[in-house]
Formats: structure tokens, sequence, C-alpha cells
């Protein structure tokens, strides 16, 4: 459309200065090249009118279209001005006379938006041809043998040139009409589209199966198309199964996997670079097998990518026949369609997704053992299982009892694990606790799960009251024994017989002493009675003790045993006899599993925060595996065993829940072949260690 104005533009500059040029030819050729004093007015004009052409063309050479408007507009004034000056009053006539094609014009053309300017020029004419027919063109200097009036002589150019033109406006102006119109049509039929997707949209994101919207897909696009045949083939694993058809055989929904739709080009149609839609003639074969057999009428195959993002979820098909070829407006209202049914069929599959995994979450919370409490920051329930009514009698919705929130305020670490011990009535609870932390990381929940122990906690605390019992029992006798066989190894003879099984009776008397208290030191730490008063403490004197305890052990092995101690150590809040009962242990531990010949060093190091007791030894080293079970009960190293070496299995575990009630961390570090080093890390904050709840005296805590 805009091309066709400026080529008409174009036309009328160049038809004009043609026209312009002929009338001033012949002027000079009847009067010469110096005018009349009658005509110069004449001259001047056209002169004027023809330079006008000439600056209008070199304008428009130089593409400067918006001078080019401005200044036509000007000159266009100015010769206007200029006519009325010349002919003073009757000047106006003239210049009715220089318009009324601008009316015409803008009458016949305005409805195009077809500038006016571009017919302002063209009354030029008429005022020429007018001031022609004056007296100022002398009649005796225009005789033409054929007796052809002079006015109608110098019309003739003016109105072949009119004639042109309006007809090529009227040309113009009829296929700019029917441009229009189908413009228009065009505009009616997507803006009726657009209006259809947005009520479909609603619809086809409330479906909740990928069926039931391949089948609303399939009746929302025969009515937006027209065309009432198509199917819809949705993705199952690798490959597309027909998932719903409209107007097709019966025999097509038997067929597995689309041989009607390019298999390659649903698969590359994933590509999100790829095209997502594409029209080709309907085979012969395909047609027989999708169409009734007695369906003439050539047809075509639109397949539509119902695509997701980057993920294509299936394909729609429509069967049209080839001389109803969808339209640039329709094509792009199937791209959007293809787009929205791939959005809700992937909000269905992930709805199903979403549904399935509640479903199994569910079924898992609804027959665990476990009581599961979901409780937000407000203190309201959110989840509660059928277990948690039943242990805890709490209800999702219900606020949060208050002897929970009690019980985590004064105990809000647990076991540092996130473990907790509560009685509810005549029942123990095992709470495990951990939060919920949304992207941000600020917890908005806290679930706890809820196992009831009581069975348990009576189990264990009948174990270790038989347990307690029994050593206790054994102690006495055993000391009794200790005490006679030292009694009797005193008068026997050296290298006799009865002293050597003396010596042996002493030596297993010994490690079940050992073993009887290491039972009831377990015994207390577990039961909470071990006794741990906080007093300030040297630790390079309790260093110090416990080498020289164990340095007569060493040097039997043939050990060679370092201490590594500043002169003058800080002084810690901890439990003399405690920490020696520690580093005894793990002396004892480096000498029994280091080779004749090895070393063993002892450390203190005191850090900012923390002051940390190493033990290293180059003995045989534990791997990953044997590190993690080290500090468990009763649990020895297999290829420890494999030596021959006795041990309970008690010392470290002891050890570890020393440290820990001391405020304390043990850490371990080993390499099998190369050796071990276990530290004692102990806060020098005195308030960390004073912080521990001193636990009621027992005069027996710790004796051997």
């Amino acid at each position: 459309m805009v091309s066709s104005r400026v080529t008409l533009w174009r036309l009328f500059i160049l038809g004009r200065s043609v026209v312009t040029g002929a009338f001033l030819g012949l002027l000079i050729l009847m009067n010469g090249v110096v005018p009349p004093a009658p005509l110069t007015a004449l001259y001047l004009l056209a002169l004027v009118q023809f330079a006008t052409n000439g600056f209008y063309l070199y304008l428009w050479r130089r593409r400067e279209i918006r001078s080019l408007g401005f200044l036509s507009f000007s000159l266009e004034i100015l010769l206007i001005s200029l006519l009325i000056w010349l002919l003073g009053t009757d000047g106006y006539v003239f210049v009715l006379a220089y318009l009324w094609p601008i009316i015409m014009g803008g009458w016949l053309i305005g409805r195009h938006a077809i500038p006016p300017l571009t017919l302002l020029g063209v009354s030029s004419y008429a005022g020429l041809v007018l001031i022609a027919q004056r007296e100022w063109l002398p009649p005796q200097r225009l005789v033409l043998p054929t007796g052809i009036p002079q006015p109608l002589i110098l019309c003739l150019p003016y109105l072949a040139f009119i004639s042109l033109l309006v007809w090529l406006l009227t040309r113009e102006m009829e296929r700019g009409e029917r441009h229009l119109q189908q413009r228009n049509s065009d505009l009616h039929r997507v803006n009726f589209g657009l209006r259809y997707l947005v009520a479909a949209s609603e619809e086809l994101l409330g479906c909740r199966t990928p069926t039931d919207l391949a089948a609303l897909a399939l009746h929302k696009v025969s009515k937006l198309t027209g065309h009432a045949r198509g199917a819809v083939y949705l993705r199952d694993g690798q490959g597309f199964v027909l998932r719903a058809q409209n107007g097709l055989a019966a025999g097509a929904c038997s067929a597995p996997p689309p041989t009607a739709i390019p298999h390659s080009w649903a698969e590359s149609a994933g590509d999100p670079g790829a095209e997502t839609l594409r029209t080709a003639p309907l085979p012969a074969d395909e047609a027989a097998r999708l169409l009734p057999t007695n369906h003439a009428t050539p047809m075509a195959l639109t397949t539509v990518a119902l695509r997701s993002g980057d993920g294509l979820e299936g394909v729609l098909a429509i069967v049209a026949p080839e001389a109803e070829a969808f339209d640039s407006g329709e094509v792009q209202i199937l791209q959007v369609f293809g787009h929205q049914v791939g959005v809700a069929l992937e909000n269905a599959r992930l709805l199903a997704d979403l549904q399935r995994e509640r479903n199994l979450l569910s079924g898992i919370l609804a027959h665990m053992a476990d009581g599961v409490l979901v409780i937000d920051a407000c203190g309201r329930i959110l989840l509660a299982n059928a277990a948690a009514h039943a242990l805890l009698g709490v209800q999702a919705g219900e606020t949060s009892p208050d002897w929970l929130a009690q019980q985590m305020a004064k105990e809000p670490q647990g076991d540092g694990a996130g473990r907790h011990v509560v009685a509810v009535g005549d029942r123990l609870l095992g709470l495990s606790v951990a939060e919920l932390t949304a992207g941000s990381g600020v917890p908005h929940a806290t679930i706890y799960v809820a196992r009831d122990v009581t069975q348990e906690a009576r189990l264990e605390q009948a174990k270790s009251d038989f347990v307690a019992y029994v050593s206790h029992e054994l102690r006495t006798p055993l000391t009794t024994i200790k005490m006679l066989v030292r009694l009797l190894l005193m008068d026997a003879p050296e290298g006799s017989k009865p002293r050597e099984y003396l010596s042996v009776i002493d030596t297993q008397v010994t490690r079940q002493t050992r073993l009887v208290s290491n039972l009831l030191d377990l015994t207390r730490l577990e039961a909470g009675r071990y006794d741990l008063p906080i007093e300030e403490v040297d630790p390079g004197a309790v260093l110090q003790t416990a080498v020289n305890v164990c340095r007569p052990l060493a040097e039997e092995k043939g050990l060679h045993l370092t201490i590594a101690c500043p002169p003058q150590p800080p002084m810690i809040a901890a439990n003399a006899h405690g920490l020696e009962q520690v580093l005894v242990n793990l002396l004892s531990n480096a000498i029994k599993w280091t080779d004749r010949g090895g070393s063993i060093s002892v450390s203190c190091d005191a850090q900012p925060d923390a002051l940390c007791l190493a033990v290293e030894d180059t003995g045989i080293g534990m791997s990953a595996h044997e590190v993690e079970r080290l500090f468990e009960k009763y649990a020895t190293v297999r290829r420890r065993r494999q030596r021959g070496e006795e041990g309970t299995g008690l010392g470290l575990a002891i050890s570890k829940m020393i440290v820990e009630e001391l405020g304390g961390t043990n850490e371990v570090t080993s390499q099998p072949g190369v050796g071990s080093r276990f530290t004692v890390r102990l806060p020098r904050d005195e308030g960390v260690a004073a912080g521990i709840p001193d636990q009621p005296a027992d005069a027996s805590a710790g004796a051997p």
C-alpha cells in the first residue's frame, strides 16, 4: 500500500514536469524567449512551476521524504499567493479554479489516506489555462490552420493528464479497498481466534487427565478451524500413542503409533529450534486408512507440535481438503493453540505425578508406626498422621500442645542429633526434630517424628541395672582374690610352677577387674550418674600423670614415648580424674596396637577457642570404615582380633562419653599401615564447661 502511494506520487511529479515543460515550451514558441509585458506573469508562473517540479525530483533522488512534503506544501502556497498577487481582484476566482482539484481529490481518495498534498500541484494547470484564456495571450500570435480555439488547445494537455491521474487514482482506490477488506476480514478472523483461544485456555487448564485434554483439544480445534477430522497423539515413553480421534476411520484407534504422522518429524519437533507446524498432502494409503471409503476429495495433513518449553508433549493432526489451506493468521493461531495444549498437557502430567507422589506419601504416613507431626512457625499443626494422633492426641489444624513447646524450649538441642526423650503420661516418647526451610534458608516449619520407646527404655534400664548389679557383685570377690594371690606370690619361690600359676591368675584377675570397672563406668555414664565435678585443671599436669602411668608398659614393649607440652599451658574448666582416664585409655590403646620399636607422641596445643590434647602412634592404623565404628560399645577391629590382642571394646566408648560430658569433642585420623592420631578438643571458655549440670555424686565413680 505504501509503495503504491509512493509510485503514484512520483508519477504525478514526473507528469506535471512534462506538462509544465510542454506548456512553457509552447509559450516560448509562440511569443519568443523574452515575453511581452502582458505575458510576464504567465511566463514567471510557468517557470516557477517547472523549477518546483525539478526541485521535487532532486529531493526525491536524495530520499529527503520529510523535507519533500514540507517544501511541496510551502511552494504550492507560494504559487497560490503569487497568482493572487498577479491577478489582483480577479485572482480569487482563479484561486478557486486552482483549488478545485484539491477538493475533488480529497473527496475521491481521502478514505485511502493518500496525502491530499499530491493533488495540490494539479490545480496549477487550471490556473495556467484560465490565465491563457484572458487577453494576456494575444490571439493573433496563435493561429492554427485547423481552426481549433486557443483555450481548448491549451486545456488539452491538462485535461489529458487529469484524466490519467483520475484513472490511476480510481484504480488505486479499488485495489486499496480490496486490500483493506481482505485485511479487515483477516483481522476479524484473527480476533475471533484470539478470543476463542483465551476462552479455551481456561477449559484446557481445567482438564486433569491427558485423555480428556486430548478430546477437548480436538473439539476446540474443530470449532476454531471448521475442520472436524483430526487426532491427538501423546508421548508415551519414547513413542507416540493415539489418545483421541475425531471424524477418522474407526480402525485408526487400534493402530499403534502414527503412520499418518511423519514420525521422524514428530521426533525432531522436540527440538526448540524446529518448526511447530507442517502441512503436507495426505498419501493415498493413509487416506484409505484414516478416511471413509467414499471420500474422494484430495486431503492434506497438518501436524502441530504440542510443545511446552523445550519438551514435546504430543502432536495434533488435522485432516482438511488441500484447497482449504490455512493462511498465515490461522497458522499463527494454530501454533499458539498448540503451545496452549502443550502447556496444559505438561500441567496435567505434573499434576498426575504430584498426585501419585501425594498418594504414595499419604499411604506411607498412614501406615507408619511412628508418629509424624509438622508444626509451622505460629504453632499450628499442618500435618499429623494416625500414629501421631494415637501417641500425642493431636490432629491437623489444632494448636501445638503446650508440653511440647515447653520441652523443646527446655531441651532445644536434645542429644545433639535432634533427638529427645519426653514423658507423656505413663509412656516415654523418642522425638526426632528437624527444621523445614524455604528456598531462602529461613525455617518455616518443624517436623517431629515420635516413637514409643517405653518398652525400650525399660529394657535398657533393666540391662543397666543387671550389669551394675553383676559388676558390683563381682567386684568384691575379685578384689579379695587379687589380694590373696598377691600374698601367695610373696611366698612362692622364683621359677616355681606355683608362682607361674599364681602370675597367670593375677593377670586374669586384673583383666576381669578392669572389665568390671569399665562396665560400672559405662553404666553410670549412660544413666547420668557418673560424677564429673567441674574444676580448674592444669592440662600439663594431667598429661604428665597419664604418661607416667603408661610409660612402664611402653618401655616393656620397646616403644619410644615422648611428650610435647608448653611450660605453662592455659588452665581449663574440666575434671582432672575424668580427663586422666581418657588420656590413659588413649595411651593404652596406642601401646596395644603399636609394634615393638614404634613411637608414641603426646602433645598439648592451645588454640584461641579450645585446648587440643593429642595421642599419635605409628601402629597398624585403621580404614575409614573401622574409624566410623571406633567409638561404638563392644566394637573391636577385625584386623586387631586377628593379631590375638585382647580388648573389651569399652575403653574408647567410655572416653568419648567422658569428653562429651566435659563439653568437648573427639577427632580421629588414621591410615592403615601408617598409624593413628586421636585428638581431644576441650573448650577454653569456662562458661561452656561450667554450664554442664552437675550430677549427684557417687563415691565409687571412676574407681578401679
